[in-house]
């Protein structure tokens, strides 16, 4: 249930004695220190620490158009699970329109197989690209829990769920900080962006310069820890410490088909 995964950020700020505000970003205005914000007042900042994350990395012009309506991207999840919970009515039903998972990473393979512990009985597809390899363990499960391997949407009136990796957001790119080619703002090893030491980018949307590595919940998470000291100390005045992430880390897929099924 949504319940069980949700933060309220609300109370925990209160309780921390910070005050807490729920608004979208637009912008960033450097010269000035200020976070621009839709619908809100600009919040002017002496320090500020980005952990944006991404969205997904949706090429809408690779959907025909009358797809848009039914193609939803899976970030921001709160509208992918809208979508997912609108389609429950179809979880019976073997005659309703094959529901399209677009993607076959991690992402991609994971979400088609919690979706068929969701709708025993719907057909689910997920679409590969051409050249891109599923191990034979992970085709054996998609299988079994019969979610057929297309090689594209053959369909814009299917339903469709898009995972397909994730992009900068627009406002990152126009802001005029230092970013690699994948729109992640580049840091110093004290998670400090490029040129402005009041400010720090961590997680999905920043990478340490020269230390490129891909997105990832491990790394976000890890550096947790090295941005909180780190922005005690800039509060204090004291040397920043350095950090560096990890070069491997373990993914695990439980997509076991007993479970499921």
């Amino acid at each position: 249930k949504i319940d069980e995964i949700l933060i309220d950020l609300r109370s925990l700020a209160s309780k921390a004695g910070v005050t807490f505000v729920q608004a979208e970003i637009e912008g960033i205005d450097l010269k000035k220190k200020k976070l621009l914000l839709a619908g809100r007042p600009e919040i002017e900042y002496s320090s500020l620490s980005l952990n944006i994350g991404t969205k997904t990395n949706f090429h809408s012009k690779s959907l025909i158009r009358s797809d848009e309506k039914s193609a939803v991207p899976i970030k921001p999840f709160s509208k992918a699970l809208k979508f997912i919970i609108d389609q429950d009515i179809y979880k019976d039903d073997l005659l309703a329109k094959p529901f399209v998972v677009i993607g076959a990473g991690f992402a991609g393979i994971e979400i088609a197989c919690s979706l068929r512990k969701r709708w025993p009985k719907r057909s689910i597809q997920l679409s590969v690209k051409p050249g891109k390899k599923i191990t034979k363990n992970l085709l054996k499960t998609l299988k079994v829990l019969n979610i057929e391997i297309i090689g594209k949407n053959q369909s814009s009136l299917y339903p469709t769920l898009i995972c397909t990796g994730n992009k900068s957001l627009e406002w990152i790119k126009d802001s005029g900080l230092r970013i690699d080619h994948h729109g992640r703002v580049l840091t110093k090893k004290t998670l400090q962006v490029i040129n402005y030491p009041e400010l720090f980018a961590v997680g999905d949307c920043g990478v340490i310069k020269d230390t490129s590595r891909p997105s990832s919940g491990v790394l976000a998470v890890r550096s947790a820890i090295p941005l909180a000291k780190n922005l005690e100390a800039k509060g204090k005045g004291l040397k920043l410490s350095e950090w560096s992430p990890q070069k491997n880390a373990i993914q695990l897929l439980d997509v076991n088909s007993k479970k499921i099924l």
